[in-house]
């Protein structure tokens, strides 16, 4: 149960990330927010 959870959080992040590197490559640049130096996205 501990790793589902873990899982599902970290298949949102890389979700996210994706979501920012297509707008960035459609667009030329995103306002999306990105991974911080640890690895987390800001607010999570």
């Amino acid at each position: 149960m501990r790793r589902g959870q873990s899982l599902i959080v970290w298949a949102i992040s890389e979700g996210r990330e994706a979501a920012r590197e297509v707008d960035k490559y459609l667009m030329g640049k995103s306002d999306l927010p990105s991974k911080n130096m640890s690895g987390d996205l800001p607010g999570v």
